[in-house]
């Protein structure tokens, strides 16, 4: 009898798709009114994942292309990620005569070029530290100087 009434009650409960169940666990503060709305939330959700797909791939694609003509490349990319320190990982597969273009070769500007930038880049961020720990230093000195006014006062 009571097997019965759980048949019935279950054939009574509509049953909630798949697609809704993963859909509104997917994106929890939405909510799918009829069923053409929830397509259309579909739909876009593919869409967009498609277009990462495909972005990844071409990525993957790239990178392949890459660690086959340089397999050092993804040496040092398997040690790092195995927690190796980039500069050792990268002493493990060149030479530091290596990484450096000589005066006269046909990429030396770019080189360069490349390592200006880099100079440059590591000077605003060494300077943006500075003023960063200065600003920090100087509104702890002025905290506790107005602590130490606050405490005369007392």
């Amino acid at each position: 009898m009571q097997e019965e009434n759980t048949v019935q009650e279950q054939e009574q409960t509509p049953r909630v798709s798949r697609v809704r169940e993963y859909m509104t666990a997917k994106f929890p503060d939405r909510e799918f009114g009829d069923d053409s709305e929830l397509e259309q939330a579909l739909y876009d959700y593919l869409t967009q994942s498609d277009k990462k797909i495909a972005g990844h791939e071409a990525a993957n694609k790239t990178i392949m292309e890459v660690v086959q003509a340089y397999p050092e490349f993804a040496q040092i990319i398997e040690d790092v990620a195995n927690g190796i320190p980039v500069q050792v990982a990268i002493a493990r597969q060149f030479d530091p005569s290596e990484l450096a273009v000589p005066e006269g070769e046909p990429d030396y500007e770019a080189y360069k070029q490349a390592a200006e930038e880099r100079t440059k880049r590591l000077a605003d961020m060494k300077a943006r530290v500075e003023t960063r720990e200065k600003t920090y230093t100087d509104g702890k000195i002025k905290r506790r100087c107005s602590e130490w006014d606050y405490l005369r006062k007392i």
